[in-house]
């Protein structure tokens, strides 16, 4: 349970939640950003510390979903950070994204679980981040100065770099995300399990974009492993995702849920299959 003596802030803009964060946080109180709040309420059983609570689910912008409203940056499909996953995996605005959504938890969990919780998660997992990496995404943050936009690739490194006090208010994605792709997980269990790989792809351009979760300790898109696609398209499927999985530099997991063989042998499968829809629709 959460202390009783926490501060409790019902922020109504952006402009107020980050002062108040600055303005805590000075003082020397360990502040929290909250809008679904599940891992928090986890963190707090585990004697997290935590003084103050900033919750952001009333601010107009953090709530907004594909095709819904106001865009803080740019005239392109925005995602604020409070959408629940339940609503983001109900759209039909953003396929790959609702897809992505649809994978976490279960739907009484999406509920409260939001996208900018999933993407600043302590978990690994982040899958919400795949269509942000795939379609090269603005990340827009808040701090003092206003709001910033950021290249996802470049603010997403294996977790989401944010100045202190700096707060997620969504993702800008462009409007190439309307278009459909390939999405597949892998679970061990059937039933709601974290997955040993999750994999998003698009063909945009002519070219092949592929990004992984669960295979690697974190999400990860390679450029490299694009290219290695792009160069071996006269061969089979599944050659030319063996020749991709070579490339990526990171490291396979391996853990109690499957090793890094199993893993690598999973993501194999869905991204020869993958290239197969692809290629033939």
């Amino acid at each position: 349970m959460i202390a009783s003596d926490v501060v409790y802030l019902q922020a109504e803009s952006v402009d107020e939640a980050v002062t108040a964060w600055h303005e805590y946080a000075e003082s020397g109180r360990a502040v929290r950003y909250f809008s679904g709040g599940t891992e928090i309420v986890t963190g707090a059983r585990h004697r997290d510390d935590v003084d103050v609570l900033i919750d952001v689910k009333r601010i107009p912008e953090l709530t907004r979903v594909p095709g819904g409203g106001a865009r803080p940056l740019t005239d392109t499909l925005f995602v604020g950070a409070a959408a629940r996953l339940s609503d983001l995996a109900d759209q039909e605005a953003v396929p790959l994204l609702a897809a992505a959504a649809r994978g976490v938890a279960d739907r009484t969990a999406r509920n409260s679980i939001t996208f900018g919780g999933n993407l600043c998660s302590v978990l690994p997992y982040r899958e919400t981040a795949l269509p942000l990496l795939l379609f090269d995404a603005t990340l827009v943050l808040a701090s003092l100065d206003g709001l910033r936009g950021v290249p996802a690739r470049e603010c997403f490194r294996r977790r989401l770099q944010l100045r202190p006090g700096e707060l997620v208010v969504g993702a800008d994605l462009p409007a190439v995300a309307r278009e459909t792709g390939y999405s597949a997980r892998r679970t061990r269990d059937p039933r709601v399990d974290y997955p040993l790989v999750t994999l998003c792809m698009a063909c945009l351009g002519g070219s092949v974009r592929f990004a992984v979760a669960g295979a690697y300790g974190y999400p990860v898109r390679s450029l490299e492993a694009e290219q290695v696609l792009a160069a071996a398209a006269r061969e089979e499927p599944r050659a030319r995702a063996e020749r991709a999985v070579a490339a990526i530099e990171d490291r396979l997991w391996d853990d109690f849920r499957g090793s890094a063989a199993y893993r690598r042998e999973l993501l194999l499968l869905v991204l020869a299959e993958g290239l197969s829809r692809l290629e033939d629709a």
